[in-house]
């Protein structure tokens, strides 16, 4: 019976997660996620300029031997409406964190997410909970880091 009742409050903060980044990310493409597969390119039929294939799989490789779950989606393009591309880019990661939430293998404690758009050039890192709370590792607090890559 708990375990019940912890799917349904689970299904009902994926559904109000999911309600509030509607209108700022109604266009995003939700990979289709599947167990052990850490890689994903929208639209799935792409190959990112600087990729090809074998290198989008070293990447998947290298993702699979961490320790912890580490995603990386990387967008042709978000649509971003009237917002900034900075909020196009936070919207985008918040709404597809909401989504990865409704599959087993995600763990929200541990798990983080890269996401990178060509258009408009943007990336975002959203840090599992486990290290928000332990590390402090939130939003910008990331950023001496990130920015090495750009």
């Amino acid at each position: 019976m708990l375990a019940i009742r912890r799917q349904m409050k689970k299904n009902l903060l994926i559904a109000v997660a999911t309600l509030l980044y509607a209108s700022s990310a109604a266009a995003l493409e939700y990979p289709q996620m599947r167990a052990g597969q850490r890689v994903y390119v929208q639209p799935s039929d792409w190959t990112p300029d600087g990729f090809s294939q074998g290198k989008i799989a070293e990447l998947q490789a290298t993702a699979a031997q961490l320790k912890y779950p580490f995603y990386v989606v990387l967008y042709r393009e978000l649509d971003c409406g009237g917002n900034t591309p900075e909020q196009c880019a936070t919207s985008a990661i918040d709404a597809l964190a909401a989504r990865f939430q409704q599959y087993d293998f995600y763990d929200v404690g541990t798990s983080s997410i890269f996401i990178l758009s060509y258009n408009p050039r943007q990336y975002r890192f959203l840090a599992g909970s486990r290290w928000k709370t332990e590390l402090g590792f939130e939003r910008d607090a990331h950023k001496p880091y990130t920015q090495l890559f750009v």
